[in-house]
């Protein structure tokens, strides 16, 4: 049998042996809406625990618009538009909007991403890019009760209304994706954003992940606490949470005030992007669902995080994952250069940027075995100690033969998908 997975901006045909049963675990049936546009107008007119859209507009001189960065998919591209010509339609002129990309501790647009802002619906729009490390740009914000000293772009405490345009998602520490995510970490400046993301951590010896902090929970998730925290000073925010099928389709959206309306949208996402199974499987195909997901290490993680309940201890996860853009973390591949006992002595007291990541692969690859199939050079695979994989039949055969497996999990949106068992797994 033959299936083919995603791989970047291409696939990869897997070939599984005959007489091996093979589950498909994927997310329920994702219905993308009819009208977005008009779903989208119907949601700001109809907002939860918030004003309408137009009634917030008509009481603000302009409106920033905080997006994500575009290596996030998830529909942010389809939807920014809408939010555009809406705006216009309500009465703002060009010159009262602008778009920040709430970039965090990312990378630079590429030349290619910024041709996206260069269509007809952002003329006359200002466009930029939050730098978390251009000091100029920020303004004292809040000290959060867990020492956090948030600092932020100061466009957003300038603005009329500032508008929250992110994807709901599954995150592998913050719980979900979106909403708050968008002030902190996405427009704050790097000593906040470090503050903050340490919270993953326990100040152990070694250091360990804080079991609180996993994908699909927000309660008492110390991450997702602090960042609600960050919002409180703030006045004038609006979301418009949404989240799309594997295609990019827009299948949800729901506006409001920028915590109660973002939990209602997690809640949905959790119950649709959820799957449940009876027992972990000895073999696991895993991808992280293509580009942009597998875009690099850092965010490939995601997915194995996802599919770790899937998989029994000492198990093998074929890992299919292009990683384009190579580890995507100076912080995650200095981790690694490191021997691994010395770095979770000093991980949590010497933080620095994704260490969280570093910790959480450390734990994954002490319970399975990982082949990858990846672009990532073999000194980058041999340094983290993944296995390369160059004959994916090979792989799978001797994976099934040495475990002693008759069936085989696939995963092929591993980003999107937070799988559950009901026994014997754990994240």
């Amino acid at each position: 049998m033959f299936f083919d997975l995603p791989y970047g901006k291409e696939r990869i045909s897997v070939r599984i042996p005959d007489g091996v049963h093979v589950d498909f675990l994927t997310p329920k049936e994702i219905v993308p809406l009819d009208d977005a546009e008009g779903a989208l107008r119907q949601a700001c007119a109809d907002p939860i625990d918030s004003p309408p859209l137009e009634s917030c507009v008509k009481r603000a001189n302009n409106v920033l618009i905080l997006v994500s960065d575009l290596t996030r998919g998830g529909g942010t591209k389809r939807i920014l538009p809408l939010c555009v010509r809406h705006l216009k339609d309500i009465g703002l002129t060009p010159n009262r909007i602008k778009v920040l990309v709430a970039r965090g501790t990312h990378r630079k647009l590429t030349k290619e991403e910024k041709q996206f802002f260069k269509t007809k619906d952002f003329v006359g729009i200002t466009v930029e890019e939050h730098d978390c490390n251009d000091n100029s740009v920020m303004s004292a914000l809040v000290l959060t009760s867990r020492k956090t000293p948030v600092r932020v772009n100061r466009s957003i405490k300038e603005a009329g209304l500032v508008l929250l345009v992110a994807p709901v998602s599954f995150h592998y520490f913050a719980g979900f994706g979106g909403g708050r995510k968008l002030i902190l970490p996405g427009c704050s400046d790097r000593a906040s954003i470090l503050a903050n993301h340490r919270l993953s951590l326990l100040d152990s010896s070694p250091v360990k992940l804080n079991p609180l902090c996993k994908p699909g929970s927000l309660e008492k998730n110390p991450i997702h606490e602090d960042m609600c925290e960050a919002l409180a000073p703030l006045s004038g925010l609006f979301a418009i949470n949404f989240f799309s099928d594997h295609l990019g389709n827009i299948a949800f959206i729901n506006t409001g005030s920028p915590l109660r309306s973002h939990v209602e949208a997690c809640d949905k996402y959790a119950s649709l992007y959820t799957c449940s199974i009876d027992e972990p499987y000895r073999v696991v195909v895993l991808s992280p669902g293509g580009f942009p997901y597998d875009i690099n290490l850092l965010q490939s993680h995601k997915a194995l995080k996802h599919a770790s309940s899937a998989v029994t201890e000492k198990g093998s996860v074929l890992f299919i994952t292009e990683c384009s853009e190579g580890v995507g973390s100076e912080g995650l591949e200095k981790a690694f250069d490191m021997p691994r006992n010395e770095f979770l002595k000093i991980a949590y007291k010497k933080y620095e940027g994704n260490y969280q990541t570093a910790v959480s692969l450390h734990g994954l690859m002490d319970r399975f075995r990982i082949g990858m199939v990846s672009k990532l050079d073999r000194g980058i695979l041999d340094k983290f100690g993944f296995e390369p994989c160059e004959n994916i039949e090979v792989f799978i055969a001797g994976a099934l033969e040495t475990l002693r497996a008759t069936k085989i999990g696939l995963i092929p949106y591993g980003s999107s998908t937070l799988i559950k068992a009901q026994q014997g797994g754990r994240t």
